[in-house]
């Protein structure tokens, strides 16, 4: 059996280099491990098997559709450093109520 590997979403790198027109932006991040795979759901994180399907979602996170900020991104969740991926704080979509 080999070890688990999926994608999550982080914030953007460049947030990192105090860029601040990616105060708002998401990326897609790897991850090794069931354990982690388990904390990144329990703090609110979604999990991919795959990098295409990670960063489909990135995109739609960065740019919703009531978006009219040009190119900046406007991602509409929020962050935690309760779980990071290479130092990057996990993003937190905002969840729809449903019923």
């Amino acid at each position: 059996m080999g070890v688990f590997e999926g994608w999550t979403i982080v914030r953007h790198s460049a947030f990192y280099t105090q860029h601040t027109e990616f105060t708002r932006a998401v990326e897609s991040a790897s991850f090794m491990g069931a354990a982690l795979a388990r904390k990144i759901e329990k703090a609110g994180g979604l999990v991919f098997p795959s990098y295409e399907q990670a960063e489909a979602f990135a995109e739609k996170a960065n740019y919703p559709p009531d978006h009219t900020n040009g190119i900046i991104p406007n991602c509409q969740g929020t962050f935690t450093e309760e779980v990071t991926i290479n130092g990057r704080a996990l993003y937190i979509p905002v969840r729809a109520v449903v019923g």
